[in-house]
This record gives structure tokens, C-alpha cells and sequence, in this order.
């Protein structure tokens, strides 16, 4: 795929506070290898790279220009597993 751009869901932020946080990677997998980092309270890692998951279905965000973005979830979050994973934040594989 190539380089992608993640932001956090903007449930604890705004939009333009979410922006402010987005970071490029050049991989997808260097985001989730970057997500599980940020996610880890002492030793206790909250999720496990494996607990990430991309939606395949893009849309685009013509507020902020990202194009084909995907909602990036988790299958599970510290001991709660998920029947439907929830959404931590959002990437794209085009953005200006």
C-alpha cells in the first residue's frame, strides 16, 4: 500500500486537535507497530498488533482532504473483547 497518514478518533478530540496529532508512516504496518506503542500503560500493553483492523471500505474526507480513508479499529482493548471492533482513529492512502 504504501505510506499512510493516521489521526485518533476524535472522541477526546476535535477535529483540528486530531489533525494536529495525524502522523505519516510508510507503512501500515509501522502504524500499527506505532499504535500499539502509544497504547501501553507501563508493561501492560492494552492492544496487540493483531487486535488492529482497517476497514476495506474508503470514503473520503473532503474537510480535511484525505482521500480512501478507513476507520482503524481494535478487536480487543486491555481484557474487553469486542463483538464489533471499535474505532481508535482514522488513515488514508491519499491526502493533500
Amino acid at each position: 500500500m504504501g505510506r499512510v497518514i493516521y489521526r485518533p478518533a476524535g472522541m477526546f478530540y476535535s477535529l483540528d486537535e486530531a489533525m494536529e496529532k495525524a502522523k505519516i508512516f510508510d507503512s501500515v504496518e509501522d502504524m500499527k507497530k506505532y499504535l500499539v506503542e502509544i497504547h501501553q500503560i507501563k508493561w501492560v500493553y492494552l492492544f496487540d498488533y493483531d487486535d488492529i483492523v482497517i476497514n476495506k471500505d474508503g470514503f473520503d474526507d473532503n474537510r480535511i482532504g484525505w482521500k480512501d480513508v478507513h476507520y482503524v479499529c481494535v478487536k480487543r482493548f486491555y481484557d474487553k473483547i469486542y463483538d464489533v471492533p471499535q474505532c481508535i482513529g482514522y488513515c488514508a492512502y491519499k491526502w493533500s
